[in-house]
């Protein structure tokens, strides 16, 4: 059976860091986002993180313009396998 519950952590931020990180968040020409790795917050300017997403998108070696948005065709795959793993309780595997 699958294990829905939430399991409490303790917070890793002092208050005046969770105050200075709520205040930073308030503001619209800042973006805040998680680092991609090693638990780290990152702090761009808005104007340069859009260019800098602009650029990443634009590189045509890494990604493709697709003729439409796939994402109800990949949530409907995802719903099915979740659906079919609850029934038969067993996960699918990497290949599914």
């Amino acid at each position: 059976m699958l294990d829905f519950k939430q399991h409490v952590t303790k917070a890793n931020l002092s208050p005046q860091e969770k105050a200075a990180l709520f205040s930073l968040r308030q503001r619209n020409d800042f973006v805040v986002k998680p680092a991609d790795k090693g638990g780290a917050v990152v702090i761009w300017a808005r104007d340069l993180y859009i260019q800098e997403a602009e650029r990443q998108l634009s590189d045509s070696t890494s990604y493709q313009k697709l003729d439409r948005d796939h994402t109800m065709d990949h949530n409907k795959k995802v719903a099915e396998v979740v659906h079919n793993a609850t029934i038969s309780q067993h996960p699918p595997s990497a290949t599914n």
